[in-house]
């Protein structure tokens, strides 16, 4: 991928599933680090608590992709022009309204007394690929570079990139590669983690509170703890 170029879906889908799935393993042994990321297979919402966002919504084979950077000219509190958000979506489908209102909702902040949407950028899918109503090196440059990395589309390049970003672990690494392959060849049924993966969550997490706001991160991207796991394959045999 190039930054002329725009990305395709697919590639953001994919970046998206391995991001959340090592962040949920990196808050094991970083609390904090749920504070940073919430993926519920539809609402993919980033604060990098340094004034950046980042909200894209997924449904079917359509996304939208909202983003708020401060340092950009396009932030209203910087620039000389009357703020619209429409202008970021100019060329958008109608059809794809909805979905931007529902991205829109993630980010409100308080701008001349009003609490509304700021967004410095935006994308929206068309096809197998994004589009925006500016060029993708502009949109990049005001605010999606936030996910470059989940832009990346060689896994390996990706993860060492994670790798360095948290300062993970090899085993780590591991674990979150063998959990998104996983994950990526099963769309319609759930992973389990083996008893092994959940002996080394455990022995990984600072906290209980860590332990489980890792395991809710990963159920909901379908990767259940091994009893969960095991109950929902009994109910699915009984059906």
């Amino acid at each position: 991928m190039t930054t002329f170029s725009y990305p395709k879906v697919s590639v953001l889908r994919r970046g998206v599933f391995l991001r959340a799935i090592l962040n949920a393993i990196a808050t094991t042994e970083h609390d904090d680090y749920a504070r940073l990321l919430s993926w519920d297979g539809k609402n993919y919402v980033l604060n990098s608590l340094d004034g950046k966002y980042a909200a894209i919504v997924f449904e079917g084979n359509n996304v939208v992709g909202v983003f708020f950077d401060p340092d950009s000219p396009n932030n209203p509190y910087k620039s000389h022009e009357q703020y619209e958000t429409k202008r970021f979506f100019i060329g958008m489908p109608k059809s794809l309204q909805a979905l931007a209102d529902q991205a829109l909702r993630f980010n409100h902040q308080s701008y001349e007394g009003n609490t509304m949407a700021l967004v410095t950028a935006a994308f929206w899918s068309e096809g197998e690929y994004l589009k925006a109503a500016v060029s993708w090196e502009e949109v990049l440059a005001n605010g999606a570079h936030i996910i470059r990395i989940e832009l990346i589309d060689e896994i390996d390049l990706a993860l060492k990139e994670w790798e360095e970003q948290y300062a993970c672990s090899p085993d780590c690494i591991a674990l979150a590669r063998s959990l998104f392959e996983r994950r990526m060849i099963t769309s319609e049924t759930s992973v389990v983690l083996s008893e092994s993966e959940m002996r080394w969550l455990e022995s990984h997490a600072e906290s209980s509170e860590a332990l489980k706001d890792c395991l809710r991160a990963l159920q909901a991207l379908r990767i259940l703890p091994p009893q969960q796991g095991q109950s929902v394959e009994k109910l699915s045999s009984r059906s």
